[in-house]
């Protein structure tokens, strides 16, 4: 259906241009990130002068755990576990 391809494809320009909103905006302080959106599981911080998303719930020991995250739209290779936070960097 041409319906469902058009959302879909709507969809994915979505979540890729949430993505590069993450990766692109610098900060010295939260405040700073005008830009950064985050989904519903996530918040805005500014962590090592990057605007990202951290995870709401759930503390991390090791990235497995943030990779462990079904639900979260950050792409694997971009969590961390810093801080015991799972974190969406472009480190």
């Amino acid at each position: 259906n041409r319906h469902q391809l058009f959302s879909m494809k709507l969809f994915v320009l979505y979540i890729c241009s949430l993505i590069g909103l993450v990766c692109s905006e610098t900060c010295t302080e939260v405040s700073g990130c005008v830009s950064t959106q985050c989904d519903e599981f996530s918040h805005v911080v500014c962590a090592n002068g990057q605007c990202t998303c951290e995870l709401r719930e759930g503390r991390c020991d090791s990235k497995a755990d943030c990779d462990a995250m079904t639900d979260w739209l950050c792409p694997p290779h971009r969590r961390h576990c810093i801080d015991n936070r799972c974190r969406c960097l472009n480190i």
